[in-house]
């Protein structure tokens, strides 16, 4: 059996094209070796003599790179001739681009087609028709089994979830894929592994949702024609998006991230030999990322700027409880700044007094607070910090104060206070609706569906509040709208 790949190097004059049979199973270890031994590698490769027409299709290309030495972007795709696991794929991509410093390393979601499309060579060149990729299932496959996961919210709100036969995507089907769902379709799933592939369908937004596990063989650029007057998203391998459209009713099990690291050490190590590319030297450098990698997976918390795609070390957060945290963190904030703006006050009528928290606590939600004349809150924190310290003679000074003070008027305690109570108001109206979803066995279709519409709406609510606390290392980034 062969593991054809196809590979471009572009230089400053002009790009090649070389031919392997075997070298899509070892991808991952030729990239390992980094970039100077990687184009050394494949320069030794069979030169293609037409570099616009000899190029392998869908059908028989398993893997390939393009190694661009001008802009130092390296894309590529392939593993052993298997799909490689969405986990193992998200950790390569961070230790290639450790050992690739300065390149913009990226997957080719599309195959051979990304390939050629980053030398300009057309698509089409390469395209091959899949009809078993591309037929429509005809029935559910049992949650416990490798499924690409097809989730619907129709006009109703009502949300259905199909498991189906791993080995296609229901993308290709179009609009006429709602008239032809499976039966089987359940508005609760729990999967025992990880899907392969991903659609998600929302009738009354009118907007269709795909990511992949593995190379999408003219999928991804076929969709706005197939898919015409729908907006279309593409989600990359992020399957977490789609389970987040769900409203948490489809989930999957966690990914143990240390255990996929070591699977994929293991898989690169296979190639380790002193006399080939991945000789001792370009193993050891490789090892010390890996080390470096697992390091950072044992954090509990990653940093906010980790990529979305590797965030598989943090188990997501439930988004109420994460809405509820950061509220209790600003009404412990807002009442520290009411006992510093008391302070403050005795301040300017005694000079240094002595900080007491329990003596300059002052009642937050009082309607004169509320209501203080101009000035009031302006003596306050920017007061203290500028106005009481110096006395500049510029008047662009007294403009900024001018608009400083408006701004500090509006985020009183007391104005701060409220719109904190309005954010509780809404996450006890989500909690109340979630319950009531659990208490609905037995209810008419109707009922559940006015339940579930309402449960809906108030999560997206709470996303859009969860979105002011992005720079928070407990964001989950998957609530975030495209």
């Amino acid at each position: 059996m062969g593991y054809r790949a196809n590979f471009v190097i572009v230089r400053e004059d002009e790009w090649h094209l070389y031919f392997s049979r075997s070298m899509a199973k070892h991808i991952g270890s030729l990239l390992a070796a980094g970039p100077e031994v990687a184009t050394r590698t494949v320069a030794g490769l069979i030169e293609v003599p037409d570099r616009n027409t000899d190029w392998l299709d869908d059908d028989w290309a398993e893997g390939g790179a393009v190694i661009d030495l001008v802009h130092h972007a390296l894309t590529f795709y392939g593993d052993t001739g298997d799909r490689l696991p969405i986990p193992q794929r998200r950790l390569l991509l961070q230790l290639w681009r450790w050992r690739w410093p300065r390149w913009r390393v990226e997957w080719a979601y599309d195959g051979i087609g990304d390939l050629a499309a980053a030398v300009n060579v057309d698509r089409s060149v390469v395209r091959s028709a899949n009809p078993d990729g591309r037929r429509m299932p005809t029935e559910v496959v049992p949650p416990t089994e490798p499924c690409h996961l097809l989730t619907v919210r129709h006009a109703d709100g009502r949300l259905a979830a199909y498991p189906v036969d791993n080995w296609c995507h229901t993308g290709w089907q179009g609009p006429s894929l709602l008239d032809r769902l499976p039966p089987g379709g359940v508005d609760r799933l729990a999967l025992a592994d990880l899907p392969e592939s991903g659609l998600h369908v929302d009738v009354p937004e009118r907007t269709v949702s795909l990511w992949l596990g593995y190379t999408g063989d003219g999928l991804l650029p076929a969709m706005p024609q197939l898919w015409p007057g729908w907006q279309v998203r593409f989600w990359a391998d992020r399957y977490e998006r789609q389970l987040v459209e769900c409203d948490g009713l489809v989930s999957v099990p966690p990914v143990d991230p240390m255990a996929a690291l070591t699977e994929l050490v293991e898989d690169i190590g296979a190639d380790h030999k002193p006399d080939s590319w991945l000789d001792d030297e370009e193993w050891a450098s490789f090892t010390r990322l890996a080390d470096q990698l697992r390091a950072q997976l044992r954090r509990p918390h990653l940093a906010p700027d980790t990529p979305v795609w590797l965030r598989i070390a943090r188990p997501a957060p439930d988004i109420a409880e994460f809405v509820a945290a950061r509220l209790a963190e600003r009404e412990a904030s807002v009442a520290a700044a009411a006992r510093i703006w008391a302070y403050e006050q005795r301040c300017r009528r005694q000079f240094a007094p002595p900080y007491d928290p329990q003596a300059d606590a002052v009642p937050v939600h009082e309607s004169a607070h509320r209501e203080a004349p101009t000035g009031v809150w302006r003596a306050g924190l920017f007061a203290l910090q500028y106005r009481s310290l110096i006395e500049p003679a510029d008047p662009a000074f007294d403009r900024d104060q001018e608009s400083a003070a408006r701004h500090m008027e509006h985020h009183s305690p007391a104005r701060v206070s409220d719109d904190l109570r309005a954010k509780r108001r809404i996450l006890d109206r989500y909690s109340h609706a979630r319950a009531e979803l659990d208490r609905l066995d037995g209810a008419s279709v109707e009922v559940v569906a006015a339940a579930r519409e309402r449960f809906h709406q108030l999560l997206l609510v709470l996303r859009e509040i969860a979105g002011g606390y992005r720079y928070h290392p407990d964001y989950n980034p998957d609530w975030a709208f495209d």
